[in-house]
């Protein structure tokens, strides 16, 4: 009779702990929260508790585990002001971002008119539209009804696909003006970087053109090595002991080959305060470090020979800061054949940059459309 009153209490608290770790996990996926996450996990683990085939020292040992990880995430969230009950009552400090899907490249824009409005210190930066087309990359509108005799590909980041500009103020677009025979389409993505374009040419080849562009600057070594935030879920490539590129799952995950795990592993995993102070004290010390500045040369100098392989063409639009780094990559464009196209402006210049933001203005991008006509007409 007492065991079973005892076995009843226990089924009871088994249903109530169980209860509990699902509505904390819901609760997690609604806020992408990682603290209430690790909280859920936590009361879940629990559980095992209740299995008399599992050895209860090493369910205590991660417990405990676990129960310190919370408590520290919730005390570096409290520190770091991000728990307030009070609403923010200035709502031109929020930033509505673009909506994405996932795809074999991470995410990719959703189809439709996208607004995208940037708030700074309470002032209005920019709010623009994007249009998306059905394959998820962005409009290029036509300025002629020519025929077409080929086609230029552009790709890269938020610089080429045009942040903060309208649909006919992007590189891409100011380019046809140069070139009115040839189809010119934009397949950049802004946080993009050269292994999300090695992915683009070498798994979608209905991407490639007769001239590919990459426009690419350092800021890309550490995209390319899953050293920003914004990579989690895309593809991870590493260099294997003979220098080879490899892939290696996903950014931010396990390696699990080609398998992905859910959105929502990646939304929550970097709200994470371990990870974003893991990240501020030691990845950013080896943003640059030789090993990611490798694989970024390796992986641009494999898109060259694929497309060579092809008979396609394929030209690197440089982006240079006049640091040793780059350097250092230029060279390393020469002695691999590479073409390139040195595309820097004045830095100093302030027309050049979208006020108080940084990213290419629509006058850059006019500037730089006329350096690349310039010099393809010579590479021709």
């Amino acid at each position: 009779m007492i065991k079973n009153k005892i076995r009843k209490k226990k089924f009871i608290l088994f249903v109530l702990i169980l209860l509990a770790s699902f509505l904390l996990y819901l609760l997690s996926y609604k806020t992408k929260n990682f603290q209430i996450f690790i909280l859920a996990t936590t009361i879940f683990s629990t559980l095992f508790l209740f299995v008399n085939r599992v050895k209860k020292n090493f369910i205590v040992s991660f417990l405990s585990l676990l129960l310190i990880t919370t408590i520290i995430e919730t005390s570096l969230f409290v520190i770091n002001g991000k728990l307030s009950i009070k609403k923010n009552e200035n709502k031109n400090n929020q930033t509505i971002h673009v909506k994405n899907k996932r795809t074999i490249l991470g995410y990719q824009p959703l189809e439709g008119v996208q607004n995208h409005k940037l708030y700074k210190n309470n002032q209005l930066i920019f709010d623009k539209f994007y249009t998306i087309l059905s394959n998820n990359y962005r409009l290029t509108p036509r300025i002629n009804n020519n025929e077409y005799k080929d086609v230029i590909n552009f790709f890269g980041g938020s610089i080429t696909f045009g942040w903060g500009l309208d649909d006919n103020e992007t590189l891409p677009f100011f380019t046809q003006q140069y070139f009115s025979n040839s189809q010119i389409n934009n397949y950049a993505i802004s946080g993009y970087g050269a292994h999300q374009v090695y992915t683009q040419i070498t798994e979608l080849k209905d991407l490639i053109g007769d001239v590919n562009i990459f426009v690419t600057f350092k800021n890309h070594i550490p995209r390319s090595s899953c050293k920003r935030d914004f990579t989690l879920g895309t593809p991870r490539f590493i260099l294997n002991k003979e220098g080879k590129i490899i892939q290696k799952g996903f950014c931010g995950s396990i390696n699990l080959g080609k398998f992905r795990l859910p959105d929502i592993f990646y939304k929550v995993l970097k709200k994470s305060e371990i990870k974003i102070l893991i990240d501020k004290i030691y990845l950013r010390k080896f943003l640059f470090d030789k090993k990611s500045l490798d694989l970024y040369l390796v992986l641009i100098k494999e898109i060259n020979l694929y497309l060579n392989n092809q008979k396609k063409e394929f030209i690197v639009a440089y982006i240079s800061h006049n640091e040793k780094i780059d350097i250092t990559i230029i060279d390393y464009f020469i002695e691999n054949n590479i073409n390139f196209i040195d595309i820097s402006l004045d830095r100093s210049d302030n027309e050049n940059f979208i006020q108080n933001d940084g990213h290419p203005s629509k006058k850059a991008n006019l500037k730089r459309a006329k350096i690349i006509s310039k010099s393809l007409k010579e590479l021709n």
